[in-house]
C-alpha cells in the first residue's frame, strides 16, 4: 500500500538523518526528534499500521538524550560544587549560606522543564533518573569536600548550612515533579 511505502521511506530518511546528525544533536534536539517520531507513529496507527522499530527506538533515543544531557549538566553541577567554596554570603544576622543548593535546583528545574518538549512517560522516567544521578553526584562531591579538604570555618559553615537548604530544595523539587 502507498501508506506503508511512504512510512518505510520516511523511517529510512529519519534514521539516516538522525544517524548523520547524532554528534551535533543536543538533548533538546533529541527530544524534538522523539516528539516528531511519536507524531508519525500516532498518524500511522490511526490508519491501522504499526511499526515495532519505532517502539524499540524510544528507549534508545531517550537513553541518548539522558547521556548527552548528563554530560552537559554534570559539568554544570561540578561548577556549582566548586563555586560553593568561594561563593557564599553572610546575612545581617551573621548566618553564612551558600547559593549552591539554589543553583543546583535551578539546573534540575531546567532538566524537568524539557519535559514540555516531549510529554511521554518514557521521557519523564528518563528525566527523573537523570535528576537522581545529578543530585547523587552533587551530594558525593559535596561530601568529598567536607570529608577530605581543610577549609576556613566560614566555608565549612556555608557548606553545612547549604546542606540544610538542600533538603528543603529536594522537598520542593519532589513536589514539583509529582
Amino acid at each position: 500500500s502507498y501508506l506503508h511505502t511512504y512510512h518505510t521511506k520516511l523511517i529510512m530518511f529519519a534514521s539516516n538523518f538522525y544517524n548523520s546528525h547524532l554528534e551535533k544533536f543536543g538533548g533538546v534536539e533529541i527530544l524534538k526528534f522523539i516528539q516528531l517520531m511519536l507524531k508519525h507513529d500516532e498518524i500511522i496507527r490511526s490508519y491501522g499500521l504499526s511499526d515495532p522499530r519505532l517502539e524499540e527506538s524510544w528507549n534508545e533515543l531517550t537513553g541518548a538524550y539522558a547521556v548527552k544531557t548528563f554530560k552537559v549538566m554534570m559539568a554544570m553541577v561540578l561548577n556549582v560544587v566548586e563555586n560553593s567554596r568561594t561563593d557564599y554570603n553572610i546575612d545581617h544576622s551573621g548566618k553564612i549560606t551558600s547559593k549552591s543548593p539554589i543553583d543546583l535546583f535551578k539546573l534540575m528545574n531546567t532538566v524537568v522543564d524539557s519535559y514540555s518538549l516531549c510529554k511521554t512517560s518514557l521521557v519523564l522516567k528518563s528525566l527523573v533518573g537523570l535528576c537522581y544521578k545529578l543530585t547523587n553526584n552533587f551530594v558525593t562531591e559535596y561530601r568529598t569536600i567536607v570529608d577530605h579538604e581543610i577549609m576556613d570555618t566560614e566555608v565549612f559553615v556555608a557548606i553545612t548550612n547549604a546542606s540544610i537548604e538542600f533538603v528543603g530544595g529536594s522537598r520542593d523539587f519532589v513536589h514539583r515533579v509529582k
